[in-house]
């Protein structure tokens, strides 16, 4: 059979977007650190604005066709089954916080529904970061190369 569910204004238990960005402190917007997204991955609790669920069902397995959630703090996407007569889940989070370009960080839930593993996958989030450090870096030596040319001596003929 076939299930489509809309929830509006609920809340969520697995995770926390919210706690995905740091401080913004002296940036605007918000970033990610390592310690922000590991926070995000650990169980929390996390209000959303919207859960759409399109899901089917096959021999006792409920099976995610699409599933998102959206919050302030992101979103989340889900895939994966839950097999009903094994009470055993292999759900996949692909989690997007609310900042501009997110990575993708991926959360892995599976086993026994009462004692859920829970595998990280920080893959895009590792990329994201190195991509970001890499631009950073061009353009402190593009400014060095700016502020060097202007500090030059010009050399006048004989």
């Amino acid at each position: 059979g076939a299930l489509h569910v809309t929830v509006d204004h609920g809340t969520f238990t697995g995770v926390d977007l919210s706690r995905a960005t740091a401080p913004p402190g002296n940036s605007n917007p918000p970033t990610l650190t390592e310690t922000s997204v590991q926070a995000a991955l650990a169980p929390g609790t996390m209000p959303f604005d919207r859960l759409d669920v399109t899901a089917h069902l096959t021999q006792g397995a409920i099976n995610l066709d699409q599933a998102t959630l959206a919050a302030p703090s992101g979103t989340i996407g889900f895939t994966g089954s839950i097999d009903l007569p094994s009470v055993a889940a292999d759900l996949r989070l692909a989690l997007r916080p609310a900042i501009p370009t997110p990575p993708e960080i991926g959360l892995r839930l599976n086993g026994p529904i009462d004692a859920l593993r829970r595998t990280p996958e920080l893959a895009g989030y590792m990329l994201w970061r190195a991509k970001r450090e890499d631009e950073k870096k061009k353009a402190e030596e593009e400014k060095k190369k700016g502020q060097g040319s202007a500090l030059d001596p010009v050399k006048a003929g004989p």
